[in-house]
């Protein structure tokens, strides 16, 4: 059996899996549902084993199963288009492998255990429209390679350890934002001069942070 087939059998009984919880025993077989389980906690990312690199969806949602580190390998799914990993218990820092992903469009990863900054290569992903980091616990500056992601319509970097002050190319270069979400950081300094310009701009939430200054008047 092919890596793709296998892949995708396994994308399938986790999903099922995350979905336990909500059928009752009367639908389900105690013994199928320990089954489910049981491979629920062995089901790990393995270095040892190769990814299809025709692989364009990679859904892997589902509420603190899956654990350790993002492998380097991720970076050989060159066809990727969606990477969905939200809801996990992934940890260590995001392997900058990651910035090979160059056709990737949606970029999942909110709400897992992942530790240092942003990886320096996401800026290699110019075609990236969705990029969702929240509550990923990653700390430092938004990194300057973001201003190359013009294509992305919505930024969800809340609820981690952001710091610094929010970049000015962030209303300059990221001309078609919809959502930006920098909430619950540890922002400082005042709002960039021209973030009012941002005219596809929907939904922006800069809440509990530390900047200061006066609203600009291009808002």
């Amino acid at each position: 059996m092919g890596y793709r087939v296998v892949f995708a059998v396994m994308i399938l009984m986790i999903k099922t899996i995350c979905n336990v919880s909500s059928v009752s025993n009367e639908d389900s077989h105690p013994d199928d549902l320990k089954a489910l389980q049981d491979f629920k906690a062995r089901t790990t990312f393995d270095d040892s084993n190769r990814l299809k690199t025709s692989l364009r969806v990679l859904n892997l949602f589902c509420l603190s199963g899956l654990h350790g580190q993002i492998p380097l390998l991720i970076g050989n799914l060159n066809e990727l288009r969606l990477l969905e990993l939200s809801r996990n218990n992934f940890s260590g820092p995001i392997p900058e492998s990651i910035g090979n992903l160059l056709n990737l469009e949606g970029m999942y990863l909110g709400y897992n255990h992942f530790s240092g900054p942003f990886p320096s290569s996401i800026g290699n992903l110019n075609k990236l429209q969705l990029l969702h980091f929240h509550s990923i616990h990653i700390s430092g500056p938004i990194p300057e390679s973001i201003e190359n992601l013009t294509s992305l319509t919505s930024l969800d970097l809340r609820s981690n350890q952001i710091s610094r002050a929010i970049p000015k190319f962030i209303s300059e270069n990221l001309i078609n934002l919809e959502n930006l979400f920098l909430g619950n950081n540890f922002l400082i300094g005042p709002l960039p001069e021209n973030i009012g310009n941002m005219q596809k701009l929907v939904d922006l939430d800069l809440s509990n942070n530390r900047l200061q200054g006066g609203i600009p008047d291009s808002i």
